[in-house]
């Protein structure tokens, strides 16, 4: 069992995140949208797909600043983390959560952290600053095939 250093999510870490989630989402609609524009005839959708991507981003905003103020302290909390071979084992406010490396939907790499997707909304943000050698990190990188 390999452990790592006791880490901690903060607000403005999570709003980073979430940023970034919803910048890269709403740039892979823009296609969508001017395809969508140019076969509906460019003058008539024009004012339409206009108030289509305003509208992505209000809501993108409002969505944004609901995570900002919605409760999330135990999402906020220590957590300390450890791996072997097979499992990943997060360890917050006492209880523990094991997942499978197999099992993970997605791992996505950023410059200072992954996320690993257990599910399309459900992640575990690992930072890469937390493992006490270089020789943990590759092991980690190789369970999680990035």
């Amino acid at each position: 069992m390999i452990d790592t250093k006791m880490y901690q999510l903060t607000k403005k870490q999570y709003m980073r995140i979430v940023w970034n989630t919803l910048r890269k989402n709403v740039l892979k609609l823009i296609p969508f949208v001017l395809i969508w524009g140019l076969l509906m005839s460019w003058r008539i959708s024009y004012l339409l797909m206009v108030y289509i991507v305003f509208a992505l981003f209000i809501i993108s905003f409002i969505l944004l600043f609901w995570f900002a103020l919605k409760n999330l302290k135990p999402f906020f909390s220590e957590t300390q983390l450890q791996f072997d071979e097979e499992l990943i084992h997060l360890t917050k406010n006492g209880s523990t959560a094991s997942w499978h490396f197999l099992r993970l939907k997605k791992v996505v790499e950023e410059e200072k952290y992954w996320l690993l997707y257990i599910t399309s909304a459900k992640y575990i943000y690992v930072p890469k600053n937390i493992f006490l050698t270089e020789q943990d990190k590759a092991t980690f990188k190789k369970l999680v095939n990035v």
